[in-house]
C-alpha cells in the first residue's frame, strides 16, 4: 500500500501536507544584513529565550572553523511580504529567479527601518554579530504562511534539537492543553529516551502535581533548570500536598511580580537572579531531610 494513503500514518501524512503548504510560500534564498532580521517574542510557543552560553559556544565554533554561511543547516528563515520582496528586488537590481540560484544567491537591500521576522536562528545570528559578521543567508517565505507551517518551520530547525527537558515538557504540555495533538506528540518525541518520558509521564498521571506545574507554564525561565532526574527525585518525595503548596508559593511570588501578559519576560536570567530555583530547592530539601 502507498505509504501516503496508509491509515496507520495519519500524523506523517499531516506533516507532509504541512511541508507541501510551506513550499507554496517559499521564495528562495538571499544574503540579508543581520540588522534587518528580528525574532519572535519569547512567549510564542516553540520559541526559546536567548541563552548566552549557547551564543558563546557558537562564537567559539566560528573562531575555529568560520561561519560557513552556505551550509544548508546554518541558514535561517524569514517571513517577508510580497510588497517588500518586490521593492527589495527592484532596489537590489535582481530578479525572483535569482533567489533560486543556490551557488551564488543575490544580496537583497531594504529600506533602513525594514525588519523581517525570523522564526528561528536567534542564537546563530547573535553569535555571528559578536563574531563580526553583518549578513547571513536567509530562506524567504511569504507572510500568510499558515500557523501550522510556521510552527513546523520554527520547531524543526537543526539547532532546536538542543531543547532541555523542562523546555520540552513546557511546550508539550501547552500544546496538549490546547488539544493540538500532532504538535504535542512531536514535542513528546523530543525526549529521545523512554526513561525521560517515564518520569514526565508520572507527573502527568499525578493530578495534583500536574496542576501545580501547570500554573508555572507561562513563566518560561522557570523551566530551564528542570531535568528528568530531578523530577524523579521530586516525585519520590511522596509528599504531594507539600510539593503542591511549594509550587503554589512560587506561582504566587512570580504572578505578583509579573502579570499574565508579562509572564514570558521571566527568562532564565530572571530565574537565576532569584538565586535558587524551585526544582533545585526541592531536591536540596530532600537531601537535607527538611520540611517544606
Amino acid at each position: 500500500m502507498d505509504s501516503d494513503s496508509s491509515p496507520f500514518n495519519p500524523l506523517g501524512r499531516r506533516a507532509d501536507l504541512i511541508i507541501q503548504e510551506r513550499f507554496r510560500y517559499y521564495r528562495g534564498c538571499a544574503r540579508i544584513e543581520i540588522r534587518h532580521l528580528e525574532f519572535d517574542n519569547e512567549h510564542v510557543l516553540g520559541s526559546r529565550p536567548l541563552d548566552a552560553d549557547n551564543v558563546n559556544r557558537l562564537v567559539k565554533i566560528f573562531n575555529i572553523e568560520g561561519c560557513s554561511h552556505f551550509e544548508p543547516e546554518h541558514r535561517v528563515a524569514a517571513i517577508i511580504s510580497e510588497e517588500i520582496l518586490i521593492q527589495s528586488l527592484i532596489r537590489s537590481n535582481t530578479t525572483q529567479e535569482a533567489l533560486f540560484d543556490i551557488i551564488d544567491p543575490p544580496t537583497l537591500f531594504f529600506e533602513e527601518n525594514t525588519k523581517l521576522l525570523c522564526p528561528y536562528g536567534k542564537h546563530r545570528l547573535k553569535a555571528a554579530e559578536e563574531f563580526g559578521e553583518n549578513w547571513w543567508l536567509v530562506e524567504l517565505y511569504l507572510d500568510g504562511l499558515p500557523s501550522e507551517a510556521l510552527s513546523q518551520l520554527r520547531e524543526e530547525s537543526s539547532n532546536s534539537r538542543n531543547f532541555k527537558d523542562g523546555e520540552i515538557y513546557r511546550i508539550y504540555r501547552q500544546y496538549d492543553l490546547q488539544h493540538k495533538t500532532a504538535q504535542a506528540k512531536k514535542w513528546w518525541a523530543r525526549f529521545e529516551s523512554d526513561d525521560r518520558r517515564k518520569d514526565f509521564r508520572r507527573l502527568l498521571g499525578n493530578s495534583l502535581l500536574r496542576e501545580g506545574f501547570d500554573q508555572l507554564l507561562p513563566y518560561i525561565g522557570l523551566w530551564d533548570p528542570l531535568r528528568s532526574t530531578q523530577l524523579e527525585r521530586i516525585l519520590g518525595l511522596r509528599c504531594d500536598e507539600e510539593v503542591y503548596h511549594y509550587l503554589q508559593n512560587i506561582y504566587n511570588i512570580w504572578s505578583t511580580l509579573f502579570s499574565e501578559e508579562k509572564a514570558p519576560y521571566v527568562d532564565p536570567a530572571s530565574w537565576n537572579w532569584w538565586k535558587v530555583g524551585v526544582f533545585s530547592q526541592l531536591f536540596l530539601q530532600q537531601k537535607k531531610g527538611e520540611n517544606f
